[in-house]
């Protein structure tokens, strides 16, 4: 569902406000526990007075006035789109690219290195977070979500593997040694013998 433009608007007064990222991460995480914090700041029986003091208790001081701007426009039902339109903006603004990670098992340090350089050239990010995603069956039920995808496996020297990269024809390649090619991204995988 698309996110109201209120929701877009408050998020960008939140990042211009400089709060910390751990103060709004501690908020979050408190709208998250309570569900009862929720529904007391977004209920029109409570009044204002008593939200500002749940308020003054709970949340840090860099967000006290973010939050009773939020009840004063009766806005906290938007709390959790706020939230998201944030990262989403600071991301942007901070030239951060998030990706989904699907696993079998999980990639060492170096694969991981070798990704994020690669999404950084390609996508011109300064910063790639991952979220990491276990997924046992991942080949198996591959098929059955993408089946306009196919696999099809050609055995070939290095140099051979790489020609069809850089040529369009294979996206990925499995290659025995890094040929130096500043046009691809090296992942150690196996050596030739």
């Amino acid at each position: 569902m698309p996110m109201t433009q209120i929701s877009i608007n408050y998020a960008i007064v939140l990042y211009q406000l400089g709060v910390s990222k751990e103060d709004i991460r501690y908020s979050k995480e408190l709208f998250e526990a309570a569900d009862a914090l929720y529904e007391s700041l977004a209920s029109p029986v409570v009044t204002l007075h008593e939200k500002y003091v749940v308020i003054d208790r709970l949340f840090p001081e860099s967000m006290r006035a973010f939050f009773k701007v939020l009840c004063r426009n009766q806005s906290v039902s938007l709390i959790d789109e706020i939230f998201q339109a944030y990262r989403d903006y600071a991301d942007e603004q901070e030239n951060v690219l998030r990706a989904k990670l699907f696993y079998v098992e999980k990639p060492q340090e170096k694969q991981v290195e070798g990704l994020t350089a690669y999404l950084s050239k390609r996508f011109h990010k300064n910063k790639v977070v991952f979220e990491y995603i276990h997924e046992p069956e991942l080949l198996a039920g591959f098929g059955g979500t993408h089946p306009d995808i196919y696999f099809h496996s050609i055995q070939t020297d290095s140099e051979g593997a790489i020609h069809r990269v850089l040529d369009g024809i294979v996206d990925l390649a499995l290659v025995g040694q890094n040929t130096g090619d500043e046009s691809c991204v090296f992942i150690p995988f196996c050596q030739d013998t």
